[in-house]
C-alpha cells in the first residue's frame, strides 16, 4: 500500500494526500484491506474507542469526506467524534472549499458552470447520470449538484484540456459525471469515458483517470482558524502535464 503523505496533525484532525488506488473505505463489513481506513486503524489505535464498531455495517471512522478510489489528494479525517460532527456541517453548509484538477478530451469553454439534478443510473446500480437523461431514483429523490470550471490551458494537437473545477456540492461521481455529460470526459475516466478519451488516454498510457483534489480550505473545528492545504500533482498526472506542455504550477 503506498503511504498517504501527512500535510497537517493535530488531536482534533489529519490533513493528508491521498495516493490514487486506494479506497476509502470498505465496500463490505469487515474488508479494510488496502484502504485508507486500514492504514488510519493501524496508526491511531484509539479510533476505535472514538468511532465504535458496530455489527454488520462499514466502519468508517473519522471519514469526513471522499475521494473516489482512482482520484488523488487533498482529505481531511476527524481524530474525535466532536471533530467529525463539526467537519460533516461544515461540509452540509457549503463553508468549505474544493479546488481540483483534470485533464478531459475535447476543448472545454473558457469558463462555465454545471448545474443539475444527478441520480444513480436506471442501467447500472454503480453509476451516476445526469437528470436531463433517462433515469429511475429507488432511493430518494435526484440530488442537485453544483460546479464551475475554468479552463487552464488547450494542447490543440492532442485535443486535451486542463481544466480547474470547484464543486459546490459534493455527490458521488459528480465531477467525472459532469464533464462526461458535457461532451469532455476525463482522460482515464473507464466508467465514463467515450471513444475519444479512451484512444488518447492509450496514446498518453493513462492507466486511471486524472483527477486531482488539488486544494481544500475549512475551519478548524475547534479554533474556527481558516485552514488551506494544498497536494502536489502526483508523478502519473505530472508526466501527462509534461508531455502536453501544459503547467506544471497552475
Amino acid at each position: 500500500m503506498i503511504e498517504p503523505k501527512i500535510l497537517f496533525e493535530d488531536p482534533s484532525l489529519i490533513v493528508i494526500v491521498k495516493p490514487a488506488g486506494i479506497s476509502m473505505h470498505a465496500t463490505n463489513p469487515g474488508e479494510n484491506e488496502g484502504t485508507l481506513v486500514e492504514w488510519l486503524s493501524a496508526r491511531y489505535p484509539n479510533l476505535e474507542t472514538e468511532f465504535p464498531k458496530t455489527g454488520g455495517e462499514i466502519w468508517r471512522p473519522g471519514i469526513v469526506h471522499r475521494l473516489d478510489k482512482d482520484t488523488s489528494g487533498v482529505v481531511v479525517i476527524a481524530k474525535t467524534a466532536a471533530a467529525l460532527q463539526n467537519l460533516q456541517d461544515q461540509f452540509r453548509n457549503r463553508t468549505t472549499k474544493k479546488i481540483y484538477r483534470a485533464l478531459v478530451a475535447g476543448e472545454t469553454g473558457e469558463q462555465g458552470e454545471f448545474s443539475g439534478l444527478i441520480s444513480r443510473s436506471d442501467t447500472d446500480p454503480t453509476k451516476q447520470q445526469t437528470r436531463r437523461l433517462s433515469f429511475s431514483w429507488s432511493k430518494g429523490t435526484p440530488k442537485e449538484a453544483e460546479t464551475t470550471y475554468e479552463r487552464i490551458a488547450f494542447n490543440k494537437n492532442r485535443g486535451v484540456s486542463f481544466v480547474k473545477l470547484t464543486p459546490k456540492t459534493g455527490r458521488m461521481h459528480q465531477l467525472r459525471v459532469q464533464l462526461a455529460d458535457a461532451g469532455w470526459p476525463i482522460l482515464g475516466d473507464e466508467r465514463y469515458g467515450n471513444k475519444l478519451s479512451q484512444r488518447l488516454s492509450q496514446e498518453l498510457g493513462i492507466q486511471r483517470q486524472l483527477l486531482h483534489a488539488k486544494k481544500l480550505s475549512f475551519n478548524h473545528p475547534l479554533t474556527g482558524e481558516r485552514l488551506s492545504y494544498t497536494a502536489e500533482y502526483p508523478e502519473d498526472f505530472r508526466s501527462v502535464l509534461e508531455a502536453l506542455s501544459f503547467p506544471l504550477e497552475a
